[in-house]
This record gives C-alpha cells, sequence and structure tokens, in this order.
C-alpha cells in the first residue's frame, strides 16, 4: 500500500534531475519512478495517454490522462496496456524487470518517486491533483546550452507549438521566435536550447510566485556541496538522510570520478569539476551568444561572477 506524499523531482532536461531521483531514491521506504511521461521510451511506469514530448496537462484536458497517471500513483501497474506499447523488442526485458520489481514493493510503506523531466510543463497539474512534493532542478544557461550541443539535441519546440493549451496558458510570448526557429533556422542546435532555457525560466518564475512550498534547487550549488545540498533536500520532503543514503551520494558525487559521463560510470562523476564543463564545450562566440541572450533572466540565479 502506497503511504507518504508522492515525490517529484522535475526540472530542464539535462540539468540533473536524473542525478538528483537516484540520490533521493537512496532513502528507504521510495519507489523510484523514472519518466513516466516519455512516450519514446515505455517503461513499467509509463503514462499511456502521454502521446508527446513536453506534455502540457491542466484541468482543461485531465480527463484524458487522470485515470492513467493515478494508476500510476498508485503503483498500479497496467501490464497488457504498457505492454501494448512498447515499440521495440530491447524495451521489452527492462520493462519485465520494473513491473515485477514494483508489483513486488506495491505492498510496503512506499512514497513514489517521479523522476521526469518530461513532466515538467505539467508540474502545477500534477502537484495538485496528487499532493506532490516537488523538487525542481535549474542549470546554468550556457551549461543547459552546452549539453544540448554535445548531445546534437534540439529542444522541443514543436512539441510544445503542437499543444495549444500550453501556448496559451503560458508561452504566447514566444510564439513568433518559436515558429522562426523551427521553420527556419532548423540547424541551429544553440538557438533552440537558448530559448528552451528561456522558456524553463519564464516558468520557473511564474511556479516561484505560486508555489513558495517548492523546493528550487541549482545544480551548480548542489554538485559544488552535494551531503549539504541532499540533506536540505531530504529534510524539505520529510526522508531520512542515512549513513548508506551519504555513501551512495558521495560516491556518485566524488573527485575520483570521471568529470565527463563515459560508458560503465553512469551518474557517477565529479561534481564539483562539472559544475564548469560549459567552458570547454562551446566556442567563445557561443558563450558570448549565450550570455547575450541570457544574461538578464538569469541573473536571478547566476551573476556575473557565474560566468
Amino acid at each position: 500500500m502506497v503511504t507518504g506524499k508522492p515525490i517529484l523531482v522535475t526540472g530542464l532536461i539535462r540539468s540533473g534531475t536524473t542525478w538528483i531521483g537516484d540520490m533521493i531514491a537512496a532513502a528507504p521506504g521510495v519507489v523510484y519512478m523514472q519518466e513516466p511521461f516519455n512516450p519514446q521510451f515505455p517503461t513499467a511506469f509509463s503514462a499511456t495517454t502521454v502521446k508527446r514530448r513536453l506534455m502540457y496537462i491542466c484541468k482543461k484536458n485531465e480527463n484524458e490522462h487522470y485515470a492513467d497517471i493515478k494508476q500510476i500513483m498508485e503503483l498500479k501497474i497496467p501490464f497488457l496496456k504498457i505492454l501494448k506499447v512498447t515499440r521495440k523488442p530491447a524495451h521489452i526485458p527492462n520493462f519485465l524487470h520494473n513491473y515485477y520489481a514494483l508489483k513486488k514493493r506495491r505492498d510496503e510503506s512506499c512514497r513514489p518517486l517521479m523522476k521526469d523531466p518530461l513532466a515538467f510543463f505539467s508540474t502545477e497539474w500534477l502537484a495538485e491533483r496528487f499532493n506532490m512534493d516537488v523538487i525542481v532542478s535549474i542549470r546554468h544557461p550556457a551549461a543547459f546550452v552546452s549539453s544540448m550541443k554535445v548531445k546534437n539535441w534540439k529542444y522541443g519546440l514543436r512539441a510544445l507549438l503542437n499543444q495549444p493549451l500550453v501556448m496559451k496558458h503560458h508561452l504566447s510570448d514566444y510564439k513568433s521566435e518559436m515558429i522562426e526557429l523551427v521553420n527556419h533556422r532548423k540547424k541551429d542546435v544553440v538557438g533552440f536550447a537558448i530559448l528552451g532555457w528561456k522558456i524553463f525560466f519564464h516558468m520557473v518564475s511564474r511556479y516561484e510566485e505560486r508555489h513558495p512550498d517548492w523546493l528550487f534547487i541549482r545544480h551548480e550549488d548542489l554538485s559544488a556541496d552535494p551531503i549539504s545540498g541532499y540533506h536540505k533536500i531530504y529534510q524539505q520532503i520529510g526522508l531520512d538522510l542515512t549513513d548508506l543514503a551519504k555513501q551512495r551520494i558521495l560516491e556518485f558525487s566524488s573527485a575520483a570520478n570521471p568529470v565527463e559521463q563515459h560508458d560503465g560510470h553512469k551518474l557517477k562523476r565529479d561534481s564539483r569539476s562539472n559544475i564548469s564543463t560549459w567552458k570547454s564545450r562551446l566556442t567563445a562566440r557561443e558563450i558570448e551568444r549565450v550570455k547575450k541572450e541570457t544574461f538578464d533572466p538569469a541573473l536571478k540565479y547566476y551573476s556575473e561572477s557565474d560566468w
């Protein structure tokens, strides 16, 4: 039986949400659920009604999604329904492993932990409907842009443009710039990332005004002092930072780990050194561009000294 408030770890993609979620999952009595809002990689806890990335759910369209996500929060996994949407045979073993692991823990006293940056635009709805503790990860704009550049990922502007409700409720001021990038500057990965960060900041500012009880964490602060940072998070959401949890946090943030992620190391990185990797990933011209286009809104979190 599920007990305790569910936990949501969200934020901008490539902002450390996986690290945060994994470290919180080191607490006893927490069940980790990775990206139920990711339509590309179905797992045992996928929201099968979520058909696009960066899905926006609100009161206007909640009827389509509520029952599906409620099942996830209760760890009641619709086996056949999810199996049907698992497109790649390679995903099936992972799905089965997660399914049986969650089934085993469903009757224990536990708290669901949803780690999902793709649920960011639905955070208010999730928090209200399921009474969730919310943690939002924030990252330096240049660090985010550099991470997107390395992956050669374009921020999901088209996925947002195809959702009239999120455009109407939150992003109307960005519509023309989004359309320009999607239609005429498709190869501008840096431009997509800059605008993605600005949209994220716009939403975070709204969230902070409306929800002072949520926890907003700078990825850089957590990376510089992981034990103190996670102690604050654990306290905020009512978890016990055990010696085993501390050991795991130290293991995954130690200076002995590589600065960059490599195969076999998973999330194990030198967290302090990882803060400034963007300075070598971006060219001087790219850094100047990112700073020029994000400096004013970023001042709420990042001063001149952070550049």
